[in-house]
């Protein structure tokens, strides 16, 4: 089963390609989501559901 689907996988320029741009958008993505600026803002949207909470009046 492996051998007949890999079968149809015979451009290895293009497999690199896309294996190396997938790479680099995940790495990308890693170091958008960890990065020192956005921890204010992450910080604050974590509080968001207790401010609803707040303004609806429960507890």
């Amino acid at each position: 089963m492996k051998q007949e689907g890999l079968k149809y996988f015979t451009d290895f320029q293009l497999m690199a390609v896309a294996f190396f741009l997938f790479l680099i958008t995940f790495i990308g993505i890693i170091f958008w989501t960890f990065r020192k600026s956005a921890k204010n803002k992450y910080e604050e949207l974590a509080k968001a559901p207790l401010k609803e909470e707040a303004i609806n009046g429960q507890n």
